[in-house]
């Protein structure tokens, strides 16, 4: 199957929704404890701007529990809608503030991360006529890397600004931050109309730990749609 024009049908299918509504569930654990989870089911509908969420956290990380159980909505005008953000908060967002900033460099080199996973990406049609698409990686590419470093750079000027509710995003990002050797499996399941129908990711990896300890990490996300 033509990877390139699997990944146009989909894009081009997903783009003319108007209605995505799901839920977002990830959880991170480091050796056997679990130090942060999130459950979301969200809806939003494109036509009205309409966005509901209800978004249950918990955290026990750096000797702090967080335990935190939320129901939001709201609606954006389609002005807004385009300035925003696509999951801000726990929630589904937008995000194009970045798009018209990218210099040549910067553009050329998410062209390479794009291209370099969809070389990577393996293809299976299904007998219940969904496709299968699996992305393996064993070491980051170097560009990966690069954007790594620059979104942990910017998360932590952000935490720096801001409230204290909102420390159970630093903490996974700094969990993240340390982990070495990263190994990352993304499998998404593709229906018959060219639809994301879910998508699990799983992110693992050592963290150096005190007196020369390693301790595993792992993140766990699905999206289902």
């Amino acid at each position: 199957m033509n990877k390139i024009k699997l990944m146009y049908n989909i894009a081009k299918t997903m783009k003319e929704k108007t209605l995505f509504q799901g839920s977002l569930q990830v959880a991170c654990v480091k050796d056997q404890t679990t130090v942060f989870q999130m459950d979301n089911e969200f809806s939003k509908d494109l036509s009205s701007g309409l966005t509901k969420a209800n978004i249950k956290t918990e955290m026990d990380c750096e000797g702090k529990s967080f335990k935190h159980e939320s129901s939001t909505e709201f609606t954006h005008t389609e002005g807004c809608h385009r300035r925003g953000h696509f999951f801000k908060g726990g929630h589904p967002h937008f995000h194009h503030r970045d798009c018209g900033h990218l210099g040549p460099k910067g553009f050329f080199s998410k062209l390479t991360v794009a291209l370099d996973l969809l070389n990577r990406i393996k293809v299976e049609e299904q007998p219940d006529n969904t496709t299968l698409m699996t992305l393996e990686i064993d070491e980051l590419p170097a560009e990966l890397r690069e954007l790594k470093a620059h979104f942990m750079e910017k998360h932590h000027h952000h935490h720096e600004q801001e409230q204290p509710t909102h420390h159970h995003g630093h903490c996974l990002a700094k969990e993240l931050h340390g982990l070495e050797n990263p190994r990352l499996t993304l499998i998404a399941t593709i229906n018959k109309n060219n639809e994301l129908a879910n998508a699990v990711l799983t992110l693992s990896g050592q963290q150096a730990g005190t007196i020369g300890e390693t301790r595993t990490l792992t993140i766990n996300a699905k999206l289902t749609l």
